[in-house]
C-alpha cells in the first residue's frame, strides 16, 4: 500500500518566508506611498491650472483679473456696504464677509470668479489634494460654528494682480496715493506672462511630511499657473525676491510682491 508523503514548512524556512515578506513590504510601501503624493501632486497642479483658466475667462469677460475696492457693491447683495471695507458674499448663500486689508484679496478672490450657488461643484478644486474640506453649512454657522476665509481654499492669488505695477518700484517716491494705487490688471498689463506667476498651491497637503517653512513659503516644488496659463512646479523661495509693499506693512512675500509688479518676473 503506497502512502502519499506529505511534506510541510520547518519553522526556520517559515520564518524566512516571513522574513522575505517583510523585505517586500518594506522596500514596496515607500514607494506606493510616493506614488500616492506624486498622483495627488499631478491633481493639484491640474487644479491650479484650471483655476488660472476661470481668471481668463473672467477677465474676458469683465476686462480685467479678479478684483474689488473698498466700498464696490457686490451684485446680487441690497444691503448698503462700508465704504472702507472689501465686502464679499460667501459660503453658505445669505453670508456677508468684509475686510479692511486689500490684498487678503489673495484668498477672498473665490467671491468674486465664481457665483456662490456653483460653489459646491467646483470648491474642491480650490483645495490642496489630501487636506480635508467641507463647504459650511448654514446649521453648522447657527450651532456656533465658524467661517475663516481666509483658510477655506488653498490656491493663492498674487497681490501684484490688484495694484498698479509702480508701488513694487524703486522709485515710487516717499508718498504713495493709497487709492491710485490699488487697481484692477488687465492681461495686456502683464509684459512677461510666461514668467510671472498668478496663482500657486499654498497648503501641499499631499506631502507626508511638511517641508521647511521660509517666510510665507515651503522649500518645495509647488504647483503654480502663471500668467500665461501654462503651469509648472517650482520652488518659490526660488523666486525672485520681493518688493517690499507699503501698503501692506512693508511684505515682501515673493511672488505677491514681484518687483515692477505685473511688469516683472518670477522666474527667468
Amino acid at each position: 500500500m503506497n502512502r502519499c508523503a506529505k511534506k510541510a514548512f520547518s519553522l526556520i524556512e517559515l520564518m524566512v518566508v516571513i522574513g522575505i515578506i517583510a523585505l517586500i513590504l518594506a522596500i514596496a510601501l515607500p514607494a506606493l506611498g510616493g506614488a500616492r503624493s506624486t498622483a495627488k501632486r499631478t491633481l493639484a497642479l491640474a487644479n491650479v491650472r484650471s483655476t488660472q483658466q476661470l481668471f481668463e475667462q473672467y477677465a474676458s469677460d469683465n476686462g480685467r483679473y479678479p478684483f474689488r475696492a473698498a466700498g464696490d457693491q457686490p451684485a446680487g447683495l441690497d444691503e448698503p456696504v462700508e465704504p472702507n471695507a472689501l465686502t464679499f458674499p460667501w459660503y453658505p448663500e445669505g453670508v456677508v464677509i468684509a475686510t479692511t486689508n486689500h490684498f487678503d484679496l489673495a484668498t477672498m478672490w473665490p467671491a468674486i470668479v465664481t457665483p456662490i450657488d456653483e460653489w459646491p461643484g467646483i470648491a474642491e478644486t480650490w483645495v490642496s489634494p489630501g487636506r480635508e474640506f467641507e463647504l459650511p453649512e448654514i446649521e453648522d454657522l447657527m450651532n456656533g460654528a465658524e467661517i475663516e476665509p481666509g483658510e477655506m481654499f488653498s490656491i493663492v492669488y498674487s497681490n501684484s494682480f490688484v495694484a498698479r505695477p509702480t508701488l513694487w518700484m524703486a522709485d515710487r517716491g516717499e508718498t504713495v496715493d493709497r487709492i491710485a494705487e490699488l487697481r484692477p490688471t488687465r492681461a495686456s498689463e502683464v509684459r512677461a506672462p510666461a514668467s510671472k506667476v498668478m496663482l500657486w498651491d499654498r497648503h501641499l497637503a499631499y506631502l507626508s511630511e511638511e517641508p521647511e517653512r521660509v517666510g510665507e513659503h515651503y522649500r518645495e516644488m509647488t504647483p503654480m499657473a502663471f500668467a500665461d496659463g501654462h503651469g509648472a512646479l517650482r520652488d518659490p523661495t526660488e523666486a525672485s525676491e520681493g518688493v517690499a509693499n507699503p501698503l501692506n506693512g512693508g511684505d515682501d512675500t515673493r511672488l505677491h510682491n514681484t518687483s515692477q509688479g505685473v511688469y516683472g518676473i518670477d522666474y527667468d
